[in-house]
């Protein structure tokens, strides 16, 4: 579901040390536990996710889809299908032109995400680097997110450059736009998070998460990454269709 994304998101555009000629790639393990929506339950997963980024690029690969901002090309693609489509954004990122006409409005007002970040003193090890906790709370008519995310300044980042990153991909989340410059408040970025999401249907409509950077290596990208597969097949992007996907 896209709440579940969005927290993937956070993290891992966040989980980029300081930028220079090297690319860094970041792997991320996320485990969510088993929960029912509306009768309907899914069971336990375990996922990995890789992201590779460069000074003006980033590649965030999961199960479900590849993700490519180009802010030299101000654009975001999205690769489906196993690599054999996909569709172009324009950045910066217009709900109001990929949404159907008529439907932006009332659809953004209701899915409006405020949000709160208050830094904590607790502190700990997560894995290799020091945190300290964050508490973000994020509410919409439709869900309230709760995070506590474990927050490390051990990896030297360019702050400037992640959040060009991770805003594009973060304000293509209905109802993220204004929330963005709440999360800027982070001071460093996360190696842990715990996500645990109640739905507005019902108490027994929560889902609850465990995200963690396993490993931060400068390495060069293969090439290509950077880019759509060359035989791919380009389509019109569907957002309507990406949130049916709970991508």
């Amino acid at each position: 579901m896209r709440f579940r994304r969005f927290a993937a998101v956070v993290i891992l555009a966040a989980a980029i040390p300081a930028l220079g000629m090297a690319d860094v790639k970041i792997v991320t393990k996320q485990h969510v536990d088993a929960f029912t929506v509306m009768g309907h339950t899914s069971p336990a997963r375990d996922t990995t996710t890789t992201t590779w980024i460069t000074k003006d690029k980033m590649r965030v690969e999961s199960p479900k889809n590849v993700i490519i901002v180009r802010l030299d090309q101000k654009k975001m693609y999205i690769v489906e299908d196993g690599g054999k489509v996909y569709s172009v954004i324009q950045l910066p990122i217009d709900l109001n032109k990929l949404l159907p006409a008529g439907m932006a409005g009332p659809m953004l007002a209701m899915m409006k995400m405020s949000v709160t970040v208050k830094p904590g003193t607790e502190t700990k090890k997560v894995g290799k680097w020091m945190a300290r906790r964050w508490d973000v709370t994020m509410h919409s008519s439709m869900a309230t997110v709760h995070q506590v995310q474990w927050v490390t300044k051990d990896i030297k980042l360019d702050l400037a450059a992640f959040k060009r990153m991770s805003n594009a991909m973060i304000e293509l989340q209905p109802g993220m736009a204004d929330a963005v410059h709440e999360l800027e408040k982070i001071d460093g970025f996360p190696v842990a998070e715990d996500t645990q999401t109640q739905m507005a249907m019902g108490s027994s409509a929560k889902m609850t998460s465990h995200t963690e950077v396993v490993s931060v290596t400068n390495e060069p990208a293969p090439p290509g990454t950077y880019a759509p597969p060359a035989n791919a097949k380009a389509r019109p992007f569907n957002m309507m269709e990406m949130m049916r996907k709970g991508h």
